[in-house]
């Protein structure tokens, strides 16, 4: 328990909470089958997980790196609009951010709900629809065929405007979160 703490909280919580509820006769305590069943789920899901190692990439100085490809390296450069410079009245989601707390960062990841696989990562100051957009369009040849992101109406809408051809077979959905406060 006492090394768990450094690698896995959560699930040492999780079994010291069970241990300290349930005790026998004698008054030993001690972990319920359920949780044992769970722990060995999650240990053979974990087995049987292929690992696979990115290329050999080194991350841009920028604070991200995309493993879509062997190399990571960009397959097209991303085309610059004029609505993208345009200035607004009312700052779009994309504008530079408020200042965050200090110490406080966002960071942006692209995982595969198929095989967990994390396909690369961007350090940014607030979401938006500009570096997913980017990102897919510079690093990879073809789209994925669904997108799953919280704001995906917006980025749906900002991918189709930008790069027609490129998502034009792309399905983006959103969680229940976002539907419930969708405009």
């Amino acid at each position: 328990m006492y090394e768990m703490r450094e690698y896995a909280p959560e699930l040492r919580d999780l079994i010291a909470s069970f241990m300290l509820s349930h005790a026998d006769p004698q008054g030993n305590n001690f972990i319920p089958y359920d949780i044992i069943a769970f722990i060995r789920y999650l240990i053979k899901c974990i087995a049987d997980m292929e690992i696979t190692q990115p290329g050999t990439y080194n991350p841009a100085k920028y604070g991200r790196a995309y493993y879509f490809s062997e190399t990571g390296e960009n397959l097209r450069p991303v085309r610059k609009f004029t609505i993208d410079g345009e200035k607004r009245k009312y700052p779009a989601y994309d504008d530079p951010p408020l200042p965050q707390a200090r110490g406080t960062s966002t960071l942006f990841l692209w995982f595969c709900s198929s095989d967990g696989h994390c396909y690369g990562f961007y350090m940014t100051n607030a979401e938006g629809r500009k570096d997913p957009a980017a990102s897919l369009y510079s690093h990879l040849e073809h789209p994925p065929t669904n997108i799953f992101y919280d704001f995906a109406c917006n980025l749906q809408e900002y991918c189709l405007n930008r790069e027609s051809g490129y998502y034009r077979y792309v399905r983006f959905f959103h969680d229940i979160f976002h539907g419930y406060s969708h405009k």
